[in-house]
């Protein structure tokens, strides 16, 4: 019996012990209390419970430390703003010593200061003036239209088997043909031609060789569209096809020589540069005298001249002008367009020839 109550008295004890030890757990914090460890070989609880009052009252003096520090920064800041102030003060003196007053002073500066808005203002005024011409010069692109040129000067006693109101009804058929298809058209003629300085000696060159007036007058229109700044220019017995004046203003930002019909120079589109290269290449590749001449005289004969004596020389040739009507007869006689070979074809040519 004393045994077993000795075994039940150990175990209580122990119980309690362990209770004990529960809470002290629970009301002494053995964590981290900023930087503060709880002590487990601290003999009570009162030991540990001073350790953190200790721990309170130097963390609490080192609180009143910062606050000083801070009050004493902010009372050398102010020091430094009023010693700024004792200067700027000094620059003011200054100046009314050399007979400008405080408020002229500061009067001025104001108005230096009114002075850089209003430059920026203006800066601001030219910038949208400018913008506002961008956006008419894009607009002006948006509406733009190219400018197909021909040209015309009346032969004596007319040629090509039309009469000259032939020849100006055909004229006026051209022109509304293209303005139709969103060109802008101008008809160059000998006026233009003259404008050339080497109109003289070339004109004179090919009536050494007796070409003809109507001859004469297809190597005028080369020295009348250089003249002109270049560009298009056909035949006025060409009609477009497919060549509008959107495809047009594409087509032209190239300034290479571009002949659409071959050797054919009916529909020709080039630099200003570029046509008068072309035109001297022909002319130096003419014959020297009447005796020489083996073939008749023509534009599109120097032009093919070039191709078979120095090559394609720069030059692009094209075959997209369609050389004869775009309409067929069936076995039965019946007369139909062919479209698809219309639209093939960036213009059609209704040679005299």
């Amino acid at each position: 019996m004393r045994s077993h109550r000795t075994s039940r008295k150990f175990v209580l004890t122990f119980a309690v012990s362990i209770l004990l030890i529960i809470g002290l757990d629970l009301f002494v914090p053995h964590n981290d209390i900023r930087g503060l460890k709880y002590a487990e070989d601290s003999s009570t609880q009162q030991e540990a419970i001073d350790l953190i009052v200790d721990y309170e009252a130097s963390d609490n003096a080192d609180t009143e430390r910062d606050a000083d520090a801070e009050r004493d920064a902010d009372n050398e800041r102010d020091a430094d703003v009023d010693a700024e102030q004792d200067s700027d003060t000094g620059a003011v003196n200054a100046k009314d010593k050399d007979g400008e007053g405080g408020d002229n002073y500061n009067n001025d500066h104001n108005i230096e200061i009114e002075n850089e808005i209003v430059d920026i203002d203006e800066d601001i005024i030219v910038s949208v003036e400018f913008s506002s011409e961008a956006a008419n010069s894009k607009e002006g692109k948006k509406n733009a239209k190219p400018i197909m040129h021909t040209f015309y000067e009346a032969v004596p006693n007319g040629c090509c088997g039309m009469t000259k109101e032939g020849h100006e009804d055909l004229l006026a058929a051209w022109k509304k043909s293209w303005e139709d298809r969103g060109w802008e058209t101008v008809v160059l003629t000998e006026e233009d031609a003259r404008q050339h300085p080497d109109f003289e000696s070339i004109n004179q060159k090919l009536q050494d060789l007796d070409v003809n007036a109507y001859n004469r007058r297809c190597y005028w229109r080369w020295l009348a569209i250089v003249t002109d700044g270049g560009g298009w220019m056909s035949d006025y017995d060409v009609f477009p096809l497919s060549l509008n004046g959107e495809m047009g203003l594409a087509l032209e930002q190239s300034g290479t020589f571009t002949s659409y019909a071959h050797h054919v120079p009916c529909l020709i589109h080039a630099s200003e540069k570029e046509w008068d290269r072309i035109l001297h290449l022909m002319i130096e590749l003419l014959p020297n005298s009447p005796e020489e001449v083996y073939e008749r005289v023509t534009d599109m004969y120097s032009l093919l001249n070039i191709d078979i004596e120095q090559g394609r020389s720069g030059m692009q040739w094209t075959s997209e002008v369609a050389p004869h009507f775009t309409y067929h007869r069936n076995e039965e006689g019946w007369q139909w367009m062919d479209c698809n070979f219309g639209w093939k074809h960036v213009a059609i040519h209704l040679s005299h020839h």
